[in-house]
């Protein structure tokens, strides 16, 4: 989904087998004097129909419904590639996997400042350019990282396999980073249950995703805001479950397809 005078590039992604990424949507001002502004949600793991936009009856997802009814839904869309890393590098730089920087899913592959991205492209045409989430095309502090490739602000995690901890004790904000002060959880951290203290991590993230659009809309630029999320995983899922008892332990089908439907209500 996305209102219409958006570019190309952020229209060329959809779902993939391995790490789906599903476009979710993009708002534009109800003025045609005025630049769109543009919300572009990025989710991984996420099936076509997850949503009730797109024909989910188990999941209810009225804010994202409205967004949808009230934009363009795209049905025959696309992901780069199958895996997070290459996906999001291809998604940034409009370029197929043959030819984009990221390659592979191993984490830390970074973008290069020849590499031009849509933030950049927006940001050229007057944009404040703001991303929430997993990065994952660039760690901290590298040429790739999402403030040098055309992003005002990134909160979130930089580097992918970072992003695997949903309790983790620290994000990263414009490469600086920001301690996660919570409560202990048990966490498997090389192969061992741990307890520590941290916050669940997408809270921190979503908080500061919503205060972008409520600034940048009070602004008289328009923005882009760019929300890679990373949901949990079935891993995950399934080692919540040894640890914490959510579940029956059953085979890791099951809990995809079963008790994770009773988990998320």
């Amino acid at each position: 989904m996305i209102h219409s005078n958006s570019i190309p590039w952020v229209q060329a992604t959809a779902l993939g087998i391995l790490s789906a990424v599903l476009p979710l949507q993009a708002t534009a001002a109800e003025a045609p004097s005025k630049q769109p502004n543009i919300i572009f949600i990025m989710v991984d793991d996420m099936g076509y129909r997850n949503l009730g936009c797109y024909g989910s009856k188990t999941i209810q997802t009225p804010n994202i419904d409205k967004m949808c009814r009230e934009g363009i839904k795209f049905t025959d869309c696309y992901s780069g590639d199958s895996v997070c890393g290459p996906a999001r590098s291809t998604l940034m730089t409009g370029t197929h996997i043959g030819h984009t920087r990221v390659r592979g899913n191993g984490g830390g592959t970074p973008l290069l400042p020849e590499d031009v991205t849509v933030a950049e492209v927006l940001k050229k045409a007057g944009y404040v350019t703001g991303g929430f989430g997993k990065w994952g095309i660039g760690n901290e502090g590298s040429q790739g990282a999402a403030e040098k490739q055309g992003f005002d602000t990134f909160f979130g995690y930089y580097n992918q396999v970072h992003a695997h901890d949903y309790y983790t004790t620290h994000l990263f904000r414009n490469s600086e980073r920001v301690e996660l002060e919570g409560p202990l959880h048990k966490v498997i951290s090389n192969g061992e249950s741990v307890e520590r203290k941290g916050r669940y991590s997408h809270y921190a993230i979503f908080d500061e995703n919503i205060k972008f659009i409520k600034e940048s809309a009070k602004s008289s630029k328009p923005f882009f805001c760019y929300s890679p999320w990373t949901p949990l995983t079935p891993i995950s899922i399934y080692r919540k479950t040894i640890l914490h008892g959510h579940f029956t332990r059953t085979s890791h089908g099951q809990i995809g397809r079963r008790s994770l439907r009773r988990w998320i209500r």
